[in-house]
């Protein structure tokens, strides 16, 4: 894919992300180190709560996907 020089200069990646949205394609320079970008972006998700408690949803969500899957309510 070529990505016209005038946009690509103000870019400070050679690399890209592409989403997929309701207009087409979204091309976005990737940033120079993702994970340090990427730190913190679901801290507003886990504020207050313990892993034990976010763990716990975890389960109990699984719990009800797998009764719903299975006909089943409860545990088996």
């Amino acid at each position: 894919m070529s990505i016209p020089a005038e946009y690509r200069r103000t870019w400070t990646s050679n690399r890209v992300i592409v989403r997929e949205t309701d207009e087409g394609l979204l091309l976005t320079p990737m940033p120079e180190d993702p994970l340090a970008a990427a730190a913190g972006s679901l801290r507003h998700l886990l504020a207050g709560r313990t892993a034990d408690e976010i763990m716990g949803e975890y389960r109990d969500e699984t719990r009800e996907i797998e009764a719903r899957r299975w006909g089943r309510s409860g545990r088996p």
